[in-house]
């Protein structure tokens, strides 16, 4: 059976305040041009931390291997955030397999 694919629609306050928390910073210091690793100097271990996280929630297309390249490479939040905005509720989860066939 096909996986069930639903479009989920991510608050940006939800988002800012996991990744507040991960970079330990006041979430209002938090907006769309800020960059992972240039303004909010997120190590490797917090971008680790916060793939684990987008991992975990999301379907990135793209994967999280071109995530943490690009945060590397100057990515901002708004940018991770359009990524993640549009992305799939993972396939882990209630499915018409584990679920009866119930929405």
């Amino acid at each position: 059976m096909d996986k069930l694919e639903r479009h989920v629609e991510v608050p940006w306050e939800s988002f800012a305040l996991e990744v507040a928390a991960i970079a330990d910073v006041p979430v209002s210091d938090l907006g769309p041009e800020i960059r992972l690793v240039d303004d909010l100097d997120l190590d490797s271990l917090a971008l680790a931390e916060l793939a684990a996280f987008i991992g975990d929630s999301y379907e990135v297309p793209g994967g999280l291997d071109e995530i943490l390249v690009s945060a590397w490479n100057g990515l901002t939040l708004g940018q991770l955030f359009e990524r993640i905005s549009t992305s799939r509720v993972p396939t882990v989860g209630k499915t018409p397999a584990t679920d009866g066939g119930r929405e």
